[in-house]
């Protein structure tokens, strides 16, 4: 029979057991997770880089890659611009590639008129010098990504999708590491903007990304990868105003400057008294559950030439492929991206 004195000792080294073990508990519940890596896929839009210095400041992510695709971009020439911006924001260690020059099928393209202000980064200023965007084409970045994350990846995909299209078909096994496709596109409980904006298009129900290149947004539903869309009908009820850009200034923050910077041209360009951010909503919403009321969906992409090319057409019939958010809390979105934008 052990001691008086071998008993307390044996006590003691077993409480000094339970209480390393619940400090190591305390501090693994302490410690905070890890960033979900992101890869942004923008076409070279002034609300695109919103939303990219958003998720720049967002301690939930780590922006690992930036490609950009065909769209309002000629990708070429916006690779080095965008590489000018986060050097401007102090990030030029992220990587930057340009897709391809054309959809992935077909020749839907923005008007040439609205691209030239995005080879011009709107007149906005920019370092004269950055890191080189990457050799690789941005379909094989997004696949190098991807493989290399020791995490399910998000991408963020603000424009046509090209690029991401064009990564399942060079290696179909990255969706098992997409977590999920986070699309600022479509028109879904909405008309579309495409022969609105610009009358020579007989096209009424599409939206831009998508009707741009029809074929890839197909290909990205059909890949199976978690995908949500954030289409016209909510991004259009997200008004923002010159206010807003200055109260983005008045952040003194890099990024916030150069938002309002942004947010000036979109301005100029659309409506003094206010406009959408489009992009920059997709952007707040993978990090905000609450910022927007969203539907389980099934959503077909009309894939052939004539005037419904592109429509993000609903199928009741059919179990659900994606969500869709469908009604937007915005003061609660403006809120978050101005609190991103001062940190």
């Amino acid at each position: 029979m052990p001691s008086l004195r071998g008993r307390a000792l044996s006590c003691r080294t077993a409480l000094a057991a339970v209480l390393l073990f619940l400090v190591a508990v305390a501090m693994g519940f302490c410690q905070s997770p890890a960033p979900t890596p992101v890869i942004v896929d923008d076409d070279g839009s002034a609300d695109g880089m919103i939303g990219l210095l958003c998720l720049l400041q967002d301690p939930q992510f780590q922006v690992k890659a930036v490609t950009i695709c065909q769209g309002l971009a000629h990708p070429d020439v916006f690779a080095p611009l965008a590489a000018r911006m986060l050097a401007r924001v102090g990030r030029g260690g992220i990587p930057v590639a340009a897709g391809r020059l054309t959809p992935v099928e077909g020749t839907n393209a923005f008007p040439d008129a609205w691209r030239g202000d995005t080879d011009r980064f709107w007149g906005v200023d920019l370092p004269s010098t950055a890191p080189e965007p990457s050799r690789l084409p941005a379909a094989r970045l997004i696949v190098e990504t991807i493989r290399r994350s020791p995490q399910p990846v998000i991408i963020v995909a603000t424009g046509p999708l090209t690029n991401v299209a064009e990564a399942l078909r060079l290696s179909p096994s990255i969706a098992r590491k997409i977590r999920l496709v986070e699309v600022m596109g479509g028109a879904v409980w909405t008309e579309g903007n495409v022969g609105r904006e610009w009358p020579a298009i007989d096209n009424q129900v599409a939206e831009w990304n998508i009707w741009v290149d029809p074929m890839a947004a197909q290909e990205v539903l059909a890949s199976g990868v978690p995908a949500r869309f954030m289409p016209l009908d909510v991004t259009n009820k997200v008004v923002f105003y010159p206010d807003d850009a200055t109260a983005w200034r008045a952040t003194g923050t890099p990024e916030g400057e150069l938002a309002a910077d942004l947010l000036d041209y979109l301005h100029r360009q659309i409506s003094p008294t206010g406009c959408s951010v489009w992009d920059a909503l997709a952007a707040v919403d993978i990090g905000d559950p609450r910022a927007c009321w969203a539907r389980d969906v099934h959503i077909e992409i009309v894939t052939e030439p004539g005037p419904r090319q592109g429509m993000t057409a609903l199928r009741a019939d059919l179990a659900p492929n994606c969500q869709s958010c469908r009604r937007p809390r915005a003061e609660r979105i403006k809120a978050r991206i101005l609190e991103l934008l001062a940190r």
